[in-house]
Formats: structure tokens, sequence, C-alpha cells
């Protein structure tokens, strides 16, 4: 009888103290992202400027002292051009030493050598706790061991999709540099939404380090859609990725997860399947990407949506500093309608579309872009 009593009090205590573990971890959480948005304050404080999710000052730096390219297109070389925002905020987050030791060997030209000429941006062997949610287990295996995942938070590109560099980027905090170098990218003077109303940082649940060809977790990794239909210039249109929700928390073939061995790996790399989201679809709800690229085996059109494994959402961290929770049933409009009929304007000369304007994604996309002068309220 004794034990029945005791067993029914472990039954009963047991939950409580895994949401208590759980709050502390979320806790936990928070204050790494007000690190980071603390970091990218000093960053603006110094050279009035946010951090360059691309074509960053350290690259061009890097590049010009090399006598090597700047360009998208992977010619061979270094691609100094990819080196992204988490590489700036290093001397702000008491990591000068780590910054330096990177700085110095990107400017010897000593990380060539990596597919497509792509500079070792990914660099797999730092890690710092910051960087990594304590709630996301996927930063050692089932047998306690470390892993290469190391990056758990990422950088608002905004409310609109589109290709791995492009006009796409003006739509959000983190963006791209100059492609000449200096001061290419906006500051805080260009979010006239309101810096406490504008998405800087959210999280990003890391992949599991193997892959299945069936049954794999659906957070951290991204589904495979078949065909630039989905995310091209002429429709960009999330629904297929909408629909893949309705798998749960695990995705079968033929809709099954790609690039499983990415996400949350590559730490500097500006390539946006690793370094951003987009505020389009809710949080965890799947992240997308066509199979192919002209350039490698990376994903080439992609919308990439913040996810975690705290329960109902995700924390993120606003322009202002502050860090709130967003439930994954927050108003996100119609995800089901072809963007294109919301005003998306044509780039001249690049064939792509752009938003202008109010978001179309509810509060959801108000939130995410910096100047679309939206009057919603969170």
């Amino acid at each position: 009888m004794v034990i029945a009593i005791i067993g029914v009090l472990i039954a009963l205590l047991l939950p409580a103290v895994q949401a208590a573990r759980e709050a502390a971890r979320r806790v936990q959480c928070t204050n790494h992202l007000k690190q980071l948005g603390i970091a990218v304050h000093n960053l603006h404080d110094a050279q009035n400027r946010l951090p360059q999710r691309i074509y960053g000052d350290e690259g061009y730096g890097a590049a010009v002292k090399n006598s090597s390219p700047f360009s998208w297109a992977p010619t061979g070389g270094i691609q100094y051009w990819r080196w992204n925002h988490m590489l700036g905020i290093l001397p702000y987050m008491e990591l000068q030493s780590k910054y330096e030791e990177l700085m110095t060997r990107i400017n010897s030209g000593s990380m060539s050598g990596a597919a497509n000429g792509i500079p070792y941006s990914r660099v797999q062997n730092f890690r710092t706790s910051v960087f990594l949610c304590p709630s996301d287990g996927n930063a050692t295996n089932a047998n306690g061991q470390v892993t290469d995942r190391v990056l758990n938070y990422v950088g608002c590109r905004g409310d609109a999709l589109g290709m791995p560099i492009g006009s796409y980027d003006r739509r959000g905090m983190i963006g791209r540099g100059g492609s000449d170098g200096g001061q290419g990218s906006r500051d805080f003077s260009a979010v006239t939404d309101g810096l406490s109303n504008t998405l800087l940082w959210s999280e990003s649940a890391m992949a599991t380090s193997t892959e299945a060809d069936s049954g794999v977790p659906m957070k951290g990794h991204l589904v495979a859609i078949t065909g630039d239909s989905v995310f091209n210039a002429n429709t960009l249109y999330p629904a297929p990725c909408t629909a893949m929700k309705s798998y749960g928390n695990f995705i079968d073939l033929p809709n099954h997860a790609v690039f499983n061995n990415q996400k949350g790996s590559k730490i500097f790399d500006g390539f946006g399947v690793f370094a951003i989201f987009h505020a389009v679809l809710p949080p965890n709800y799947p992240s997308c990407a066509t199979s192919s690229s002209p350039y490698s085996s990376e994903p080439y059109h992609f919308l990439v949506t913040p996810s975690s494994y705290h329960t109902g959402g995700v924390n993120a961290c606003f322009g202002d500093g502050s860090v709130r929770f967003i439930s994954e049933t927050i108003d996100a409009g119609n995800i089901t309608v072809n963007i294109s009929t919301f005003g998306y304007q044509e780039v001249p000369g690049t064939g792509q579309r752009d938003i202008t304007g109010e978001s179309p994604w509810g509060v959801w996309g108000a939130l995410g872009s910096i100047n679309g002068a939206e009057n919603k309220s969170f």
C-alpha cells in the first residue's frame, strides 16, 4: 500500500517537476536572446549600423586585402561575402578573442578549400552556450555526446520570400550589407515601424545529426518541396509548406525532411537557411525549400519558420532588446493565398517581386517588417 501511495505521489509530482524545469530553461533562453539584443545595440552604438547577414564589413575587408572577388556567384576562391551577422556581434558579447581568431584566419585566406569555395563560415568547432537554447536537446545525442549543433538563434529577414540574396532583405532588421563593402546595411533609423514593434531575433530548432527516409522529426528540418513553383518570383506561394503541418511532428516520404545535417551547424554562414527566419508562417510551422540549387546541393528557394521546443510557441527578441513569447496561434493572415496578389511590385531588372506597404501576414508579418506602417496590436 505504501509503495502504491508513493507511486501515485511520484506520478502527480513528475509533471510539475518537468514543467518547472522547462520554465527555468525558457527563462535561460530568454536571457540568451536579451544578450543578443544588447550586442546588436552595442554594435549599433559603435558603428551606426545593424549587423549584416551577408556582404558584411569583415568579409569585404578580407576580400580587398586578399585581392579576391566579393560577388554572389561562386566562381572560385573564398566567398567572403557569405560571413554573416553572428561574426560581427562577437566583440560585443565578450567574445573578442574568438572574433580576432576568426578574422586572422579570414584575412590570411586560410579558410579556402570548402565546397564551391565557400569559406569555413560554418566553423563547426565553435560552441558557446549563449547561442544555444537549453530546451533543444539536439546539441548532444542519445549517449550524451556533443554533436555539431551549435546555433539556436537566427535574425529576422522580414516578411518577404525570396532567393538567397536580393531585394527581399529590405523588409527585415537583419539584411545584407553593401556589395561594394562599407556601410551597406541599414541602421535603426530605417525601422520606422518602431523598434519595440519589430522582430530582431527568434529561435530555430536545430536539426538532428542523422537523416532517415521516414519518421524524421519536423522541427529543425527543411521539408523538400519539388519544383521552383513554390517559391519563384511569379507565385511566392507558401500554401504547399503550410500543408506540411498536417503531417504533425513527423514527415514521411515523399515529403521528407532534407538538408538535415545543416540546420544549426553553420554558425557564421549567411546563407538564409542557416542564418535567418521569415515572418510568414506562424512559429513551429514547417520550414520548406526546393531541393535543387544552381550553385550547390544546398536549397535555393526557401521559407524558414522560427521553431522551438517550448510548448506553444517561440521566444523572440525585438529591436528594442525586449524579449516576448510568440504563440504559434498568432494571427498570420491567410497563409493559403497566392501572395503575388498582395501588392508585390516587380523590382526593376531583377524579375523578382517585393512587398510594399502593409504586410499580408497579419500581426505576425507586421512584426517582421521594418517599415510596413501597419497598425496592429500584439
